[in-house]
């Protein structure tokens, strides 16, 4: 009964339906605790985090935040569970790709000044830092893009939204 209501409670998020899914995760929660399901309780701590994250943010999970939502059952050694966790949830736990996980501050700031058609010396001019450190910033920056040219960068960039976001 309890682990139907805990599938039903997922059921509920997925359809985006929190309001509904949050009393029967604290009913199956109590249920664990009452009965000393150990398993049960990890499985519905974990429902519980990816609840919390769903109500605070529509985004994708940082890896952090993957991490602590799943950690319950990573702990009580319940890796199928964790696993149907991943699955079912795939969109709301994929790991976000934020700008800071991806480009540095500065590496974003570098990347604006290439999309505006800057030279690296110009760049260099209006971040006060040396012509070395730009041609740094950029070799990581077309490392992390898997690119290899300046307008493969900011094309890459701009398709995964980087550059309007410093905007």
């Amino acid at each position: 009964m309890a682990t139907q209501q805990l599938y039903l409670a997922q059921t509920y998020m997925l359809q985006n339906k929190l309001e509904h899914a949050l009393p029967l995760i604290q009913a199956v929660q109590q249920h664990a605790e009452q009965h000393g399901l150990l398993s049960l309780l990890a499985i519905t701590q974990s429902t519980l985090y990816l609840h919390q994250h769903l109500q605070r943010s529509a985004q994708p999970c940082s890896s952090e935040q993957v991490h602590y939502i799943l950690a319950p059952c990573q702990q009580a050694g319940l890796i199928q569970n964790m696993h149907e966790l991943q699955a079912l949830f795939a969109q709301q736990l994929k790991q976000q790709t934020t700008t800071s996980a991806l480009l540095s501050p500065r590496e974003l700031e570098v990347l604006g000044f290439v999309a505006q058609g800057l030279a690296s010396k110009e760049i260099a001019e209006h971040l006060h830092i040396s012509i070395h450190t730009v041609k740094a910033h950029i070799q990581r920056v077309y490392k992390k893009l898997e690119v290899s040219r300046r307008t493969q960068a900011v094309a890459k960039a701009e398709q995964m939204g980087l550059l309007t976001q410093q905007d």
